[in-house]
């Protein structure tokens, strides 16, 4: 078959305009859905919520609004960040230890260890949307931190040398915990 050269022309500009405009209206369309999403909400409403606000909006500060379900993946992320640089801190210091503060690193390593393993067990509730299901999994995220250092103050009693890592864990665990709030009664 055989088109003249307008008959080519007008199949070309028509392909072209189809193109751009499917091309368009997905962009529009993408951008309706993250730009003006109904579950954004100001950071500083998230961090008023905090135990800690001043740390939340320093975590936060490089947003002003967000998505709540990209909030709670994005601190979960950073939880699990976290609890693994921790969980790796404590591994350093094993073998360095004195065996006053051995037992208790040892027992606050296997705290780290199931908790990172918890943290990675509530991305998969909270990327099935059950968001009352993943507040009850995020709410035992402080508890590791609490009893890590907590150990510290029985038998053989030594000062912690994990205070203001478990400290800023559960600061992180707080805005987890108010976005899933948030997300329960979006």
């Amino acid at each position: 078959m055989i088109f003249s050269s307008h008959t080519t022309s007008s199949i070309v500009s028509t392909l072209f305009f189809i193109c751009l405009f499917t091309t368009t209206s997905i962009a529009i369309i993408d951008v309706k859905n993250t730009r003006y999403s109904s579950n954004d909400i100001d950071v500083e409403e998230i961090c008023s919520l905090t135990k800690n606000p001043s740390y939340c909006s320093r975590r936060l500060a490089v947003f002003s609004r967000v998505d709540l379900f990209d909030a709670a993946v994005l601190t979960n992320n950073w939880a699990e960040v976290n609890a693994t640089e921790i969980y790796n801190q404590i591994t350093d210091m094993l073998p360095k230890a004195t065996n006053d503060q051995k037992g208790h690193l040892e027992y606050c390593h296997r705290l780290y260890s199931a908790c990172i393993h918890d943290i990675i067990a509530s991305f998969n509730v909270l990327g099935s949307r059950d968001f009352v299901g993943y507040k009850k999994q995020t709410t035992a995220f402080p508890n590791y931190a609490n009893l890590c250092e907590e150990s510290f103050q029985s038998p053989p009693s030594t000062p912690s040398l994990l205070t203001q890592q478990n400290k800023e864990f559960i600061d992180l665990v707080d805005i987890i915990l108010v976005v899933a709030d948030l997300l329960i009664h979006q």
